[in-house]
């Protein structure tokens, strides 16, 4: 297995990356699946060890181990995540795959990511009653996006509408994250509109 490594911010080699590592490993689940979970977590306040982080993302690799470089790559992207995510406004960047790839690729793997922000935000055990009406609608939001199954065509409105929905989804996460850790010195972002 070759050495892997990570940008540092999320790009679309970091995707290519991952998705090699899952392939490899033979995983069934998807890479923006998991980084969804990350921020999910992150979001509702979790903080994990590398342990219990490994373990999860194990858990949903749907592996029984990692190889140690495996491991490596996988805090790397918990931790710069998390670092993104602190960074406020323009720092989180959705582990999603490159502009170059067909736009219906692009829209599943935005429902995969959004499916696994909900996973994680519920594993954390964040409760409902808690959070405030504008992250209760995101939520909401994001688990439309995440079972919506279009045939996408090729099209300059499609690749908008696509552009628009994957900044919602980055700039609700970052308000989820900023309403759920107000102890954290975040800028807050405003809240996001898909209407």
């Amino acid at each position: 297995m070759t050495t892997r490594t990570l940008s540092g911010h999320n790009s679309a080699d970091d995707f290519d990356e991952l998705c090699n590592l899952f392939v490899e490993l033979e995983s069934c689940n998807a890479p923006a699946e998991l980084h969804g979970m990350i921020c999910g977590q992150l979001a509702a306040g979790k903080r994990l060890s590398a342990n219990d982080w490994i373990a999860l993302a194990v858990e949903q690799m749907q592996l029984s181990e990692l190889p140690d470089d495996a491991r490596a790559l996988l805090q790397a992207l918990y931790d710069q995540t998390l670092k993104q995510l602190l960074a406020g406004e323009y720092g989180l960047r959705l582990l999603l795959p490159d502009e170059e790839e067909e736009l219906q690729v692009r829209a599943e793997a935005l429902g995969q990511w959004c499916h696994g922000f909900l996973s994680g935000f519920g594993l954390a055990g964040q409760g409902v009653e808690s959070l405030s009406e504008a992250v209760v609608e995101i939520l909401r939001d994001l688990a439309e996006i995440a079972q919506v199954q279009l045939d996408l065509e090729e099209s300059e409105e499609n690749e908008v509408s696509l552009m628009e929905v994957s900044e919602y989804v980055r700039m609700g996460a970052l308000v989820v994250f900023a309403d759920c850790n107000p102890s954290v010195p975040v800028s807050q972002p405003p809240t996001p509109s898909l209407h």
